[in-house]
């Protein structure tokens, strides 16, 4: 049947499933007789797949470190002898430099950049597309788990490199090869099976949650469709104690925070089946339940708002836990808001019920709540190019000006905190515009929602006003938390983005309310201004002299050119990727942008 192209199993017969699936783990015929010369030295080889297993691994724990070594160790010693080597494990091997080399620290750069002679950007890219090279050479089914592992890298690569559309395509590959392989249903024992031992079955089933998690979350922040069926899933059990990296029981699983991401996609799945995808405001209520009921389930060690979080595990010898915390709650928080949004960017009618009131200020809590965990992955100093980062800053503060400038934010008593909010988000979009090109883009877009926000006095009037922009006011930015709010001096930068980001001058309040441009300034397309909170363009920080920037793209403009209204619409701006995962209209702001109403 195998060779009719049906995948194994009786399910295509209806009848009871008695036929062993193990079948389709396919044992590593493939050969390659060369090492490829974009592999570097063996020493440089060991620091990018250090610094992988150290750093980026821990975003998803796709890679189960004492097995990969294990591997890495002979596959080594097999080239050194001359023998052919496995394709499915060498093309790993150049996936893993693409993505060390995309998240390195700033030392490490210098080194990698150094010795090799080439820029990590020319390195990264050299290194995926080898690994896509060989990796078109395997056949479907033929790879075993080394090759799902291998594809779902390069999704992250695009995704890294803020290519989502072809991230999304090349999550589906990566699904469709997990599922040639059975990774979606657990292994029987029967006639004819293949002898799977319980450590890798392990494996499969966690690589198959990661696949089952990120295929949800893709599929909502592009509005494509899910390439699983989550509401008839398998419900893999994966066992969390079964990889564990110590024999200490309180030592935390590196792979825990995707496991729990799993069963609560599972629960929000079924909710969604359960109402066809069309959730009223009742729906709505219990769907935060839900979420609700799993955050109270979370460990101590995960949660963002307890004494235990910091005392339970020791986060000096672990830690990721800092960045897995906040990694996990920024993208349940994502999830959890999506369907709010409806209730932020559309003013308030007299009809509104008590559901509808009740998941306002719900929306609004976790508005303030995203933005919040974002602002802390910026100061933890995880990796720049980790879209969740600049996405999250970027679209929740553009949710959240929409909320001000719709009255919502007034009527739940809550618009001081989500100018605050936003002021913050804008000075750490600034951080990181010079070394992420979706967070140029998208502080630039920021910047200018920000400057249309009516005054705090005109929010109510502004929600029902139709007409011309609102003259641009309100409170200078904050530059830097809640806790050093009185100084002057500029904000510590993050260690992974280096102590020169912005120079001290760039986070001064230079300029006062008075100096403002106001709305009637837009009539004039001729006059360049700078924003109250923009640095100036004779303090943006130039590239580094020993950075190869041949082709790239110069720092961003941070001040802001008028144009006529027809040639600003920021649906035809280039946002640097997020184009893919943002829409203008969603925010519902033509009335209030000044800008001609979009189709």
């Amino acid at each position: 049947m195998a060779g009719l192209g049906y995948i194994g199993g009786a399910d295509h017969f209806n009848v009871p499933q008695s036929i062993g699936r193990g079948g389709r783990i396919a044992i590593d015929r493939d050969q390659l007789v060369n090492r490829p010369n974009e592999i570097p030295n063996r020493s440089m080889t060991d620091k990018l797949v250090h610094e992988y297993l150290n750093n980026f691994n821990y975003h998803y724990y796709c890679t189960y470190p004492p097995a990969f070594l294990r591997e890495y160790a002979e596959w080594w010693n097999i080239t050194s002898s001359g023998r052919p080597v496995s394709m499915t494990f060498t093309a790993l091997l150049l996936q893993i430099p693409s993505l060390a080399v995309q998240f390195v620290g700033e030392e490490t750069r210098r080194e990698i950049e150094y010795e090799l002679g080439e820029s990590v950007q020319i390195l990264t890219e050299k290194y995926n597309a080898a690994a896509d090279k060989l990796s078109r050479e395997i056949g479907p089914g033929q790879g075993g788990l080394r090759h799902v592992e291998q594809l779902f890298l390069s999704a992250c690569w695009l995704k890294a490199e803020a290519r989502f559309v072809e991230s999304w395509h090349a999550l589906g590959k990566t699904i469709r090869e997990a599922q040639e392989q059975g990774l979606h249903q657990d292994q029987e024992e029967g006639p004819g099976s293949v002898a799977v031992t319980e450590w890798h079955s392990a494996l499969r089933r966690r690589m198959w949650c990661i696949l089952y998690v990120w295929d949800w979350y893709m599929a909502g922040w592009l509005g494509r469709p899910a390439m699983i069926d989550h509401a008839k899933a398998h419900d893999h059990q994966v066992d969390t104690d079964m990889l564990t990296l110590s024999a200490s029981s309180t030592d935390p699983d590196p792979f825990h925070h995707i496991y729990l991401q799993y069963k609560l996609v599972q629960a929000v799945s079924r909710h969604y089946a359960k109402y066809n995808s069309t959730l009223n405001p009742s729906a709505l209520v219990e769907l935060q339940r839900i979420f609700d009921d799993w955050q109270d389930k979370l460990p101590p060690y995960l949660k963002l708002e307890s004494e235990e979080s910091s005392l339970v595990v020791d986060t000096t010898h672990h830690k990721f836990i800092l960045s897995q915390r906040l990694q996990l709650h920024a993208c349940v928080s994502v999830m959890r808001l999506n369907p709010l949004k409806a209730y932020l960017v559309n003013p308030i009618t007299t009809t509104s019920t008590g559901e509808e009131t009740q998941l306002r200020e719900s929306a609004v809590t976790y508005t303030l709540a995203l933005l919040s965990t974002s602002q802390s992955l910026f100061n933890l100093g995880v990796d720049a190019k980790d879209h969740l980062v600049a996405f999250c800053l970027f679209d929740t503060g553009a949710v959240a000006c929409s909320a001000i400038m719709h009255g919502v934010a007034k009527a739940v008593g809550r618009e001081d905190e989500l100018r605050d909010a936003i002021d913050t988000t804008l000075v750490r979009l600034s951080g990181l515009s010079h070394i992420s090109k979706p967070a140029a883009k998208s502080y630039r877009v920021l910047a200018r929602l920000v400057r249309r926000l009516p005054p705090p006095s005109a929010s109510a009037s502004a929600s029902g006003s139709h007409g011309t922009p609102v003259a641009a006011a309100g409170k200078k930015i904050k530059t830097q938390a809640a806790a050093s709010s009185n100084s002057s001096s500029p904000p510590p930068a993050p260690s992974s983005l280096g102590s020169s980001i912005l120079p001290a001058a760039a986070y001064t309040q230079s300029r006062s309310p008075d100096t403002w441009p106001s709305a009637s300034d837009d009539n004039n397309s001729h006059d360049t201004f700078l924003l109250p909170w923009v640095v100036p363009n004779d303090l943006v920080v130039q590239p580094r002299d020993d950075e190869d920037n041949t082709g790239a793209e110069p720092p961003p403009s941070l001040s802001w050119t008028i144009q006529h209204d027809n040639e600003h619409q920021l649906t035809n701006l280039d946002y640097g990727g997020f184009e893919q995962l943002w829409n203008w209209q969603d925010l519902n702001l033509d009335p209030y942008s000044g800008l001609p109403t979009l189709p």
